[in-house]
């Protein structure tokens, strides 16, 4: 998941940056962070054992997440044509 400030200040630093500076100038790979709750909570006890946790659940949001694809399958260009290539995600 990715902040939508920080999608956006990628976004305007890509179309601020000077052309001639980019090796590619149609396909970029703007990164985030992935964690759970729990996996903040697991760093946070490293430094204070007693640490609890607790979270409420977005039903919307979650649902919305769970929707997302685990396997995407998109075309791919070879020497034979179009094929068929996947990309798993981490998730």
């Amino acid at each position: 998941m990715m902040y939508m400030p920080d999608a956006l200040e990628a976004a305007i630093q890509l179309m601020e940056v000077d052309p001639a500076r980019l090796k590619h100038r149609n396909s970029f790979n703007v990164t985030a962070m992935s964690f759970c709750p729990e996996m903040i909570a697991a760093e946070i006890r490293k430094h204070i054992p007693d640490f609890e946790i607790n979270y409420n659940i977005d039903p919307i949001k979650q649902s919305i997440a769970e929707s997302w694809p685990t396997k995407w399958t998109i075309p791919a260009h070879g020497k034979s044509g179009i094929g068929i290539r996947s990309i798993t995600s981490r998730w």
